[in-house]
């Protein structure tokens, strides 16, 4: 999945016009006092403030990443989420025209896309409270099941698209990202310790889907930095890697970055309650979380590799790959969340 340079996709100049171009598009440009970057990666996030006090949260979408369809398909299931109230996620407002993304010409001729959420209040949980995180992942787990349940139950509209999660798709030749082997910390014999971790990470998962293992869309992207907390308001932002995946894959994705933590079984653990409490889970499902769990740190290995240069890349660099490694090892040996996995089936 190629897509169009736009410098660099960690770079904020490269899109400084583009939230310009947008807010004309929403016939937004006079109404609009000051504009701030609040997330650059995949896409940029600014919030606008808007004359009168309003305020807005405008994301433009990378040229290349992600499809018209694809775009709609997913403020399509947010919208529906809305609707039902399962979550808490911020409303959709629509462009000049009644649409729900806009799209423009970029300052390098490409076709960019937008699209304008309310701003909601809350910052996302404190990460480095144990007992915070553990209660979070908790409510995590039940809203994921609820999240779950609504996408087996809903007639998604015609002509709806997502992206699918697949093992290609994650670490394959159709991954957005770079794979893991081309990480410059990767040396011999990390390599051919992964080779090994990617071999068995291959296996469980056909091992899983060969016992009937579930998919279901999903929102792909559930770490606490998607979370906003506001007094007791737990609120759900960026759907943008919602695709069909494997059902435990969600757990895999909130625990991005921190899969080596010491505190991951606890948060696993919490996370698995919440779920159980509001949904099913299988001993399959259970079985098969170390592998998605690794299956997602090998892709994030890969990632970091496209960040060069970014404070994310500075802050991975020297100790992602070598707990990429550690952890690596007790999944071979049957060591990696073994042990909670296993209580939480009996």
């Amino acid at each position: 999945m190629s897509a169009p340079a736009l410098r660099s996709p960690g770079t904020a100049e490269a899109w400084v016009s583009g939230i310009d171009a947008a807010l004309a598009a929403y016939g937004l440009t006079e109404r609009a006092v000051d504009s701030r970057l609040v997330s650059l990666s995949e896409n940029a996030s600014y919030i606008v403030e808007l004359s009168g006090g309003e305020r807005i949260v405008v994301r433009l979408h990378r040229p290349g990443y992600r499809r018209l369809a694809e775009i709609e398909g997913e403020l399509a299931w947010i919208s529906a989420l809305r609707s039902a109230g399962v979550v808490d996620t911020p409303a959709i407002r629509p462009s000049a025209t009644g649409s729900p993304v806009a799209s423009f010409r970029n300052a390098d001729g490409h076709t960019q896309h937008a699209v304008v959420f309310e701003f909601v209040e809350g910052t996302s949980p404190d990460s480095g409270d144990p007992s915070v995180m553990t209660a979070v992942f908790a409510r995590l787990g039940g809203l994921t099941a609820r999240l779950h349940r609504h996408a087996m139950e809903w007639n998604a509209p015609a002509g709806f698209e997502r992206m699918e999660w697949t093992l290609d798709t994650a670490i394959g030749e159709a991954s957005a990202w770079a794979s893991w082997r081309s990480n410059r910390e990767v040396d011999d014999a990390t390599r051919e310790l992964l080779e090994r971790v990617e071999q068995r990470v291959r296996t469980d998962i056909a091992d899983y889907e060969a016992r009937g293992g579930r998919t279901a869309l999903l929102h792909g992207d559930l770490p606490v930095t998607n979370l906003l907390l506001h007094g007791d308001r737990l609120t759900v932002i960026d759907f943008d890697d919602a695709g069909t995946a494997w059902l435990m894959w969600d757990l895999a994705c909130a625990l991005s970055f921190i899969e080596s933590d010491p505190a991951v079984p606890q948060l696993v653990e919490a996370w698995i309650g919440g779920y159980a409490a509001a949904g099913e889970l299988r001993a399959e499902d259970l079985a098969v979380i170390p592998a998605l769990v690794m299956l997602r740190r090998l892709l994030l290995v890969g990632w970091m590799e496209s960040r060069q240069g970014t404070p994310e890349h500075t802050a991975m660099v020297g100790s992602y790959v070598p707990d990429t490694v550690r952890i690596g090892s007790a999944y071979l040996d049957g060591r990696f969340l073994t042990d909670v996995v296993d209580h939480a089936g009996r």
